[in-house]
């Protein structure tokens, strides 16, 4: 896939753009799975506690989190995955088990959306949309129920 994406977390907070908290000491765990990639590979990073961060969401505009007394584990908006989706969900699937519950979704630009839940350390998703584009947001609002 070389599409465009869009992804938003809708829990433990809402934005476009993800932000996870890590487990305590598990940091260098998820710096580990990190560190095997060039910088930006699948457009994942670490905010480092108490640093006042802000998402640069390729396409889509920043979005400021702030400050956490927790690393949290940042997944980009927008680009095109050129690691490949597969490759992606792994790598997501690996760094799960390190991360506190989130739940979020990524959309493509010509077709589909997935939901993903990380739930007590284990990644699941699946797919909730597909066939026509349709933006993350409205499917949320329209489909879902969900605020923005």
């Amino acid at each position: 896939m070389g599409n465009q994406r869009e992804i938003r977390q809708v829990a433990p907070s809402a934005q476009l753009g993800v932000a996870i908290p890590i487990r305590d000491g598990c940091v260098d765990m998820v710096a580990s799975v990190l560190s095997k990639h060039e910088m930006g590979h699948f457009y994942t990073y670490i905010a480092e506690p108490g640093a006042d961060y802000i998402i640069s969401n390729m396409d889509y505009g920043k979005t400021p989190i702030g400050t956490s007394d927790t690393a949290r584990f940042i997944i980009q908006s927008g680009g095109k995955m050129w690691c490949g989706y597969e490759a992606f969900c792994d790598h997501i699937a690996d760094v799960a088990k390190y991360l506190h519950d989130a739940h979020f979704f990524v959309g493509d630009e010509l077709d589909y959306i997935d939901e993903f839940r990380n739930t007590n350390g284990k990644l699941h998703y699946k797919r909730v949309h597909s066939g026509y584009w349709l933006a993350v947001d409205e499917y949320l609002r329209n489909k879902r129920g969900l605020p923005e």
